[in-house]
């Protein structure tokens, strides 16, 4: 299956409850994703996709052992400064990281891939020299408590006309994706700071040689199997 294929299911497990204006899906039903990753390849280097095994189905590898095709658990997107996020809801600055998309496959939630994406996410924007790396999340997302325990702290702000402008720009853009009734409203942004003794363990290679493809996380992944059951609550 297509890299980017695999990256539209995850998107739209992750993104297709939200809508713009309570009326249209984020869903990507008609090729979004692989049109701007074809118009724009010098992206997919700043995109690491997690894969992992499934319970069942096995196959045997070349050496014998009994393995399992590896299946996609998520993936996260990021852009360094100058780039700006894809939607132009972010505008970089200098020495800054942003994560503009995290998502995990709903049956791959609370196995830890939410920790491995952010800690590839660490690792490449220190390859970039950035000295801050920043999200974006909306409130009522128990993601945030993965984001809270792995460094990120929020951003606060005393300017209430501007919280209140940012929640209505979020009510339009992803309408209200925990419920009409739920009391979160808006979105927190959240910061944490590139120390030099941060040590990350989380390793990728390049799924082409020339260094213009997205990045394949490997490393803990292999021990993830999204058929057991976990406390983790990275529900990205």
């Amino acid at each position: 299956m297509d890299t980017i294929e695999q990256m539209r299911i995850i998107y739209n497990e992750g993104f297709g409850s939200k809508s713009c204006c309570n009326v249209f899906s984020w869903r990507d039903t008609n090729g979004s994703l692989q049109r701007f990753y074809s118009k724009n390849p010098k992206r997919l280097p700043m995109c690491g996709i997690a894969f992992g095994i499934e319970e069942g189905d096995n196959n045997s590898g070349d050496d014998g052992t009994t393995r399992t095709p590896p299946i996609p658990l998520g993936y996260v997107q990021l852009a360094t400064y100058p780039t700006n996020d894809k939607e132009y809801l972010h505008t970089t600055k200098p020495g800054e990281t942003y994560i503009e998309q995290v998502s995990v496959a709903s049956a791959a939630r609370g196995k830890g891939v939410g920790k491995v994406l952010l800690q590839w996410a660490e690792a490449r924007a220190r390859e970039q020299q950035s000295t801050v790396l920043t999200l974006s999340v909306l409130n009522g997302n128990v993601a945030r408590r993965l984001y809270e325990r792995y460094g990120f702290q929020a951003v606060t702000s005393n300017d209430e006309c501007t919280e209140c402008l940012v929640g209505c720009i979020v009510c339009c853009v992803v309408g209200r994706p925990y419920g009409m009734c739920d009391p979160h409203f808006g979105a927190t942004d959240m910061k944490m700071k590139l120390l030099n003794d941060r040590r990350t363990s989380s390793s990728s290679s390049s799924d082409d040689e020339s260094g213009t493809g997205a990045s394949i996380i490997e490393d803990v992944l292999e021990n993830i199997n999204i058929g057991d059951d976990d406390d983790d609550d990275d529900d990205i």
